[in-house]
């Protein structure tokens, strides 16, 4: 069993419970806007590399705790070996955004042999949707008179298809009510094992007739025919039941 990540001192703690599926993180006056994927500093945007991004939201999405320098490799290249220069680069570019002293941190603080934790107050913050009253909400354009036609008449069309397929339907419902019942026409359990003959065991046909180049081999349950080439068949005949 793992052990648990060691909890970031009391004294830097956050005040407030962080719930990962908040859109916006607001912490020392740098917001992250997860939904677009934006980070901004005093309502102004800031360009950071992906991978830093990707730290600084994944220390924010935990900062109650330590986060390590394993796990962290983890979650953000998912296991791939990088060295820690590449770790120590991303976390200096978020110290230069927040404007931070890595010798006297008040943001992002290196525990050493334990990792990282964010140490400043985080706070969530929705994205705030644009209101639309009735005076504002745009109105749709009127459609041009040829256009209703059209709409009316693919109405129509569709619904004259809806009846024709139900009667279709009838029809065919119908026709087959009048149809006989289906039934066994031969039963050819080809155990013979030898000869041009096999017999049937339907009661309606006498005999089938082997033809073209065929082997008698054993079957699953008894015995088979494999036929060698598309002249190879076995034929019956029968009140015009089945073919020649």
């Amino acid at each position: 069993m793992s052990e648990a990540a060691p909890k970031v001192p009391l004294a830097h703690r956050n005040s407030a419970a962080i719930s990962p599926q908040s859109p916006i993180y607001r912490v020392a006056g740098v917001e992250v806007d997860t939904s677009r994927a934006r980070t901004t500093v005093g309502g102004e945007p800031v360009t950071m590399r992906n991978k830093t991004y990707r730290v600084l939201l994944f220390l924010l999405e935990r900062p109650d705790r330590i986060v390590s320098r394993e796990e962290l490799i983890e979650g953000v290249w998912n296991g791939t070996a990088v060295s820690d220069d590449v770790l120590i680069r991303c976390v200096a570019e978020i110290r230069k955004v927040f404007g931070d002293d890595p010798k006297n941190p008040a943001v992002l603080k290196t525990f050493p042999r334990m990792g990282y934790g964010i140490i400043a107050p985080v706070t969530l913050a929705s994205p705030v949707e644009p209101k639309i009253t009735p005076e504002a909400r745009p109105l749709a354009p009127e459609r041009p008179k040829y256009q209703r036609y059209l709409l009316v008449g693919a109405a129509v069309v569709f619904a004259c298809g809806i009846c024709a397929a139900f009667a279709l339907w009838t029809i065919q419902r119908a026709v087959q009510a009048d149809e006989p019942p289906f039934f066994e026409a031969a039963w050819w359990p080809l155990n013979e094992g030898s000869g041009n003959k096999v017999s049937d065991e339907s009661g309606r046909v006498p005999q089938g007739n082997v033809a073209g180049p065929v082997r008698w081999v054993e079957g699953r349950l008894g015995g088979a025919l494999r036929l060698s080439t598309p002249d190879s068949i076995v034929s019956g005949q029968n009140a015009g039941r089945l073919p020649d």
